[in-house]
């Protein structure tokens, strides 16, 4: 800052020592020099702070804050549960944002490199719900445990029974042939003893079948809660017992509710939890039935055609002339060209259905009456009855081929469409030699 009683200083000074270089009086001097020196030493002092003051105004010294503003991590440089700032007045100006800058927010570069850089966590990903998951566990398989320890603790005390009872017989009728003659009594101890092993084997057995059926109950919910379904073979395979012994421990499971909403299959073959899954069993079986019966029932028309085929040729080969003979094979050609555009294209029964029913049986009909006249004598009833009976089949055939020309009729409709699109595509391309879609 500029000192503006500098010059005013200077000048008594000067005066004051002029004045005493001519007259050799130095207490002016001396006087002026005690006055002006303490205040040039003030103002000096003065100076000085307001020189400091405005350094630390511009370059931001004494004022930097050692540590990151509260709310804000170190060295991430990111809001972490920063509070809302106090609604201010009007009047009081809004606070500075923080600035993204580390150097200019007061924390030193040098402390800054040695903060690591905060890793973004990694987003875990939630595996998807097991398809089992709308299968509710049994109520029984709670009980399971409790079973198994039931069953251990039956047996444990079975055979404690069971095996003093046994070697205790087993000395018993050792001592009787040693006796001899007089045995009553060891016998008595035999029966006893032999008594005793009845419940014991008994608790033994009753036991280790608690704890067996307990276990497999286990080992069957470990294979059905995956599908809701399992096939008794497999079943079999994981408790290492016949299908035969799995079959009726799972029918008395059943019988027993104890699984509450399984089902066996018609052939029992495949043990089903769940109304929704065995829904979906029947709709699937009634599907197959009916595709069965489609089947049987295409194979059944199929089979017919086929006999009428063999019916006209084993007339035409019994039948002579050279007119019926045309007529005949004409009529067999057509026929089984039928049946076997049918056989290729089921979904095409629909429409002979009426050619079944009713037109081939009366050509058959015909073909046979014409067989009938031809044993008979030639009389003009006869030979009238022929010759509209040959007539007759002229306008089959006829009727025949037309209906097998129709049953090709969309067929060369959708080759003909196909042909239509593939040609304005080729054009489009610019593939035919034509500048119509260029």
């Amino acid at each position: 800052m500029e000192n503006k009683k500098g010059p005013e200083f200077k000048h008594s000074l000067q005066d004051a020592l002029q004045d005493a270089l001519r007259s050799g009086d130095y207490s002016q001097l001396r006087k002026a020099a005690n006055e002006t020196f303490p205040s040039i030493v003030k103002k000096t002092i003065e100076t000085a702070k307001s020189i400091k003051d405005d350094a630390a105004f511009l370059f931001d010294w004494d004022i930097k804050p050692k540590v990151p503003p509260p709310g804000w991590g170190p060295g991430t440089w990111e809001p972490q549960n920063v509070k809302e700032p106090e609604k201010t007045s009007s009047a009081d100006p809004p606070p500075p944002p923080p600035s993204s800058n580390p150097e200019a927010s007061g924390i030193p570069k040098s402390e800054m490199q040695k903060v690591p850089p905060k890793k973004k966590q990694p987003v875990k990903a939630v595996p998807p719900a097991p398809a089992s998951q709308g299968i509710s566990p049994p109520p029984y398989l709670k009980k399971t445990t409790g079973d198994m320890f039931g069953g251990v603790v039956l047996a444990v005390i079975g055979f404690l029974l069971l095996t003093p009872a046994c070697v205790l017989a087993f000395f018993s009728l050792a001592s009787i042939f040693l006796s001899g003659n007089d045995a009553r009594f060891f016998t008595v101890l035999l029966i006893i003893f032999t008594l005793l092993t009845i419940p014991g084997g008994f608790l033994a057995w009753k036991g280790i079948a608690k704890f067996g059926r307990a276990k497999r109950f286990k080992k069957y919910w470990e294979l059905l809660r995956k599908k809701g379904f399992c096939e008794i073979e497999r079943l079999a395979k994981a408790v290492r017992k016949k299908p035969r012994f799995v079959l009726k421990e799972i029918t008395q499971l059943l019988d027993e509710n104890l699984y509450p909403e399984g089902r066996l299959d018609k052939e029992k073959t495949c043990l089903i939890l769940g109304k929704e899954l065995y829904g979906q069993y029947q709709a699937a079986c009634e599907s197959k039935k009916q595709r069965e019966l489609k089947d049987s029932s295409e194979n059944a028309v199929i089979a017919a055609g086929l006999e009428a085929v063999r019916q006209i040729r084993s007339a035409n080969a019994a039948l002579p002339g050279a007119v019926i003979t045309e007529k005949l094979t004409r009529l067999e050609e057509v026929t089984a060209n039928i049946f076997e555009y049918v056989e290729q294209r089921p979904e095409k029964l629909q429409d002979i259905r009426r050619f079944m029913d009713y037109y081939l049986p009366s050509a058959i009909k015909l073909v046979k009456s014409y067989q009938d006249f031809e044993a008979q004598p030639e009389t003009a009833t006869v030979s009238k009855a022929k010759d509209e009976i040959l007539a007759t089949l002229d306008v089959i055939n006829t009727a025949f081929e037309t209906l097998l020309d129709g049953l090709y009729q969309e067929d060369a409709m959708d080759v003909s469409t196909d042909i239509s699109v593939l040609k304005t595509m080729l054009a489009q391309e610019g593939l035919t030699g034509h500048d119509d879609f260029k």
